[in-house]
């Protein structure tokens, strides 16, 4: 499968959620078996009540995050919402 990020681009959730920061495509051993190395990324993100939190996701479930992008969708919405209540 392609890889469609790399280490540094910020992403989100396609659900919503906080921005998170690529680490890296992993392979491993997960829960349902054999994690691809082309499937699944490492994300980091900071919560400011716990800190550095970081967590596997599959590539399919994530949105790359373009700031100052004219064409935002609803992630793009609420992130903005979110930037101007802090």
């Amino acid at each position: 499968m392609t890889r469609f990020f790399k280490p540094g681009d910020r992403v989100m959730l396609k659900s919503g959620g906080p921005v998170m920061v690529v680490i890296k495509y992993i392979e491993g051993e997960s829960l349902g078996g054999m994690v691809s190395s082309n499937t699944h990324l490492l994300c980091v993100w900071y919560d400011r009540e716990i800190g550095r939190q970081s967590k596997v996701f599959h590539q399919k479930s994530l949105v790359k995050i373009r700031f100052g992008s004219t064409s935002a969708g609803p992630q793009f919405s609420r992130l903005r919402q979110l930037r101007r209540n802090i």
